[in-house]
């Protein structure tokens, strides 16, 4: 009787092993390489060697609606983008699915400033502190997009 116990509690905990990663069937992507979505993580963040790139992309997707608030400060205002959000999210396309800006798997002060923001949201911080926060680490040296300020009371 134990033997059946023992073999059974082996093979569930290998199911549960399965389960938590590995390959997705249907779209043969790792399950650990969707964002919120549950869209695959583009190539070029997987193949990105800047730190906390994966993250920065996730926390971008997730807090689009706080980062177009949030301006960048690489000098990509001169290719149109208007805040941080646009180095990350170009936008959504044609069937729903979000369109990934390669720039930001390619910039360090990119992914510095999404992680700065997402530092000082998770700490409870208004988006204008966080702002005035990034502004004053970031605004001295370098010249920010033309962002808007973020909405009263946020």
């Amino acid at each position: 009787m134990k033997r059946w116990w023992i073999g059974t509690t082996a093979a569930l905990m290998l199911i549960a092993a399965g389960c938590a990663g590995g390959t997705d069937a249907k779209s043969g992507t790792n399950r650990h390489d969707r964002h919120t979505s549950g869209q695959a993580m583009p190539a070029f963040v997987e193949q990105s060697t800047i730190p906390h790139v994966r993250e920065a992309y996730a926390f971008a997707e997730a807090n689009a609606d706080q980062l177009q608030y949030i301006p960048c400060y690489c000098g990509c205002g001169s290719l149109g983008h208007e805040s941080v959000k646009s180095c990350f999210i170009a936008g959504k396309k044609a069937n729903g699915q979000l369109e990934y800006n390669v720039h930001g798997s390619g910039c360090e002060i990119c992914v510095n400033v999404v992680m700065d923001a997402k530092k000082g949201i998770e700490a409870g911080k208004t988006l204008q502190e966080v702002r005035q926060q990034i502004e004053q680490k970031y605004g001295p040296q370098l010249s920010p997009t033309n962002t808007p300020a973020p909405p009263e009371g946020k």
